[in-house]
């Protein structure tokens, strides 16, 4: 079970996302109206659900990380998924070559 304060504390990050991606809080608001309550509020229930959802999955995976006593490196893009693929598979599936040019594209 994830406690609620995490949820509702993902869920305004998102929000907050969202207000980003529209020009800022004002462009959202317009938005918001311009959708009305009922489309609003299914749109806070879905936020609601994805966070939930998106917080189940990173607790799960943090969790095989801890049981197969991966050190990870929080602080390095996909230091974890790297070390649990190649812990899985045996394989050294992402290469830092590989990584550089994600990185890149951001």
């Amino acid at each position: 079970m994830i406690p609620q304060t995490m949820i509702e504390q993902e869920s305004k990050q998102r929000i907050k996302n969202m207000e980003e991606r529209f020009g800022g809080k004002d462009h959202f608001d317009k938005y918001v109206q311009k959708i009305g309550d009922e489309q609003h509020q299914a749109m806070i229930v879905d936020v609601k659900r994805a966070s939930k959802e998106s917080l189940e999955k990173f607790l799960v995976f943090k969790k095989y990380i801890e049981l197969l006593a991966l050190e990870v490196n929080w602080d390095k893009p996909m230091d974890a998924e790297c070390q649990l693929y190649e812990k899985l598979t045996g394989e050294k599936q992402y290469t830092s070559s590989f990584l550089d040019k994600i990185h890149k594209r951001k």
